[in-house]
């Protein structure tokens, strides 16, 4: 692993010009050449997301922003680490004063290769610095395997490396325990991380215990021991941001967002959780709070690679609501421009039909906005029109409601979303508050939502009674019909519960692989900006060559 002062190049971050500069002087002073200097968060976040640099020192406190809102180095360090953007190669060292000594040294086992107390000496520097790399030369052979995408080998290494507690075991023992969870391998996880709980209560190791026991089914240990790390340590970010996932995917809303505003507050610099935060805010309803949120997002990093354009789908939705045409149609370009930039985007598509059917609207175009929507409806059926797609179809048809217009296919659109996605707690909860000014559209989806509950319990029957051919054809005949995730499901359950008493298993088999690709791979999810992030952990270098 070849490195050396001389052919690095390092990333400064500082609000301060002075500081930059005393940086940047001491870095060429150890011999580095190539120093990149940033005075805002927003900045660093765009140039670490689209370049790659061996070293960066960052500065833990910035001033507030407008809002009165404290955020820093480690908000960032952290969204990147979750967001899998920093490279395993990036030596990433926090410059701090006396006043934030102790929130950095807790931070340490959070990747963080090393911290400067200030002042500091070029010395000293060049001391941490050439520490930190020790690591990886410690490592390289773990790295090495990861690159060559021997995870078993790398697996194995890392056990080696806990087993003998050498030098850097306990990063090691993370790595590890990451690449097996990656892996689908959480039982043995689970008693490494039993293991090194025995030892060391450490955060991480109980965050990724609750992982594998609801990996595993266990739903009532894992959510006990998250509250219990709760409980014990409220500022833990990472568990706040589990709880709100787990919540959603209960179907339980409100308790989700009460976790990810927890989460957003402890962490006001991190852009994918205030915008998290902003999503859920205007799909339960509250779009003053929504959109205060999202605003500051986008004012964050509208440019950043974290950054989702449904958020600004959901602020052209609030500038409809407020009947502010100039802010929608400054919205709707935006949205012009991600489609302009990757044009085959079916996603970028449909996103910017609703911004041009909601500014048809107010300009009062009701032919050109009829025809807008008719373009996010064409897509209902296809195998990629996700539950976001269909919030966002549902809110185009309560749009053309709100203005008085029309559309003969409403009924039938929303018929199609319901039976598509109301299998879901988590979908009905989100989708039925679009319509609930339409009654007529509300008792569609409710009346959905009954059909696909009565013929998975007339399919269950069916197989209780002995007689599961019926219950999955049944359920695979239905799941095609209204590409219902939660049918296609409900068979495979069957299919695995009752496998020998099924005649043909392999034209089954390949029947619900059809069916499976009809329905789509995301048709059961959450929409892209609630689904789970990337935990903190590995970047491979291959991953930051893909960008």
């Amino acid at each position: 692993m070849a490195w050396s002062l001389n052919s690095c190049t390092a990333l400064v971050i500082d609000p301060s010009a002075n500081s930059r500069s005393t940086l940047s002087g001491q870095l060429r002073d150890l011999g580095i050449p190539n120093v990149v200097q940033c005075s805002k968060l927003s900045d660093a976040r765009r140039r670490l997301e689209t370049g790659a640099y061996d070293l960066v020192l960052c500065e833990m406190d910035f001033p507030e922003d407008g809002g009165g809102r404290r955020h820093g180095g480690q908000d960032l360090l952290d969204e990147l680490q979750r967001a899998g953007l920093l490279p395993w190669s990036t030596i990433f060292v926090m410059v701090t004063d006396e006043r934030s000594y102790a929130k950095v040294v807790e931070a340490a086992e959070s990747s963080l290769d090393a911290y400067l107390l200030k002042p500091f000496t070029t010395q000293v520097l060049r001391e941490r610095v050439l520490n930190a790399h020790r690591r990886r030369v410690e490592l390289e052979q773990i790295y090495l395997a990861m690159d060559g995408d021997r995870m078993d080998e790398a697996v194995a290494l890392c056990r080696q490396r806990f087993e003998s507690r050498g030098p850097f075991w306990r990063y090691a023992t993370r790595l590890g325990i990451e690449l097996m969870m990656r892996l689908g391998r959480h039982e043995p996880a689970l008693a490494w991380l039993d293991e090194l709980l025995a030892e060391q209560p450490l955060a991480w190791a109980r965050l990724d215990k609750v992982r594998c026991l609801q990996a595993r089914h266990q739903a009532g240990a894992a959510m006990q021991q998250l509250k219990a790390l709760i409980e014990g340590d409220p500022g833990c970010v990472d568990a706040q941001d589990l709880l709100g996932r787990t919540w959603l995917g209960q179907g339980r809303l409100s308790d989700a967002l009460e976790a990810f505003t927890r989460a957003a507050t402890l962490t006001p610099g991190d852009l994918r959780r205030q915008q998290r935060l902003g999503m859920l805010s205007c799909y339960l309803g509250d779009w003053a709070g929504g959109t205060r949120a999202l605003e500051r997002v986008r004012a964050m990093g509208a440019t950043s690679k974290s950054f989702d354009d449904q958020s600004m789908v959901l602020l052209a939705v609030s500038c409809f609501r407020q009947r502010d045409s100039k802010a929608l149609g400054r919205a709707v370009a935006a949205l012009q421009q991600t489609l302009d930039a990757a044009p085959e985007e079916a996603r970028a598509r449909r996103h910017l039909a609703l911004g041009r059917t909601l500014d048809r609207l107010l300009q009062r175009q009701p032919e050109a906005a009829e025809a807008a929507l008719a373009e996010l409806a064409a897509d209902r059926l296809e195998s990629d029109f996700d539950l976001e797609a269909g919030w966002n179809l549902l809110t185009g048809l309560a749009a053309t409601a709100r203005e008085n217009l029309e559309l003969a296919e409403a009924p039938t659109w929303v018929r199609e979303v319901g039976l598509r996605f109301m299998g879901s707690r988590t979908a009905a909860e989100l989708l039925t508050p679009t319509v609930a000014a339409v009654p007529a559209w509300a008792e569609a989806l409710q009346a959905a939502q009954t059909e696909l509950s009565d013929t998975t319990e007339q399919a269950l029957r069916h197989s209780a009674a002995g007689d599961p051919q019926t219950a999955v054809a049944t359920l695979l005949a239905q799941a095609e019909r209204t590409l219902s995730a939660r049918l296609l499901d409900t068979a495979r359950g069957v299919i695995g519960r009752d496998a020998e008493q099924l005649g043909e298993l392999s034209v089954i088999q390949a029947r619900v692989r059809e069916v499976a690709r009809r329905v789509g791979s995301h048709a059961g999810g959450l929409p892209p900006g609630l689904g789970e992030q990337s935990r903190q952990g590995i970047r491979l270098r291959v991953d930051a060559a893909r960008g």
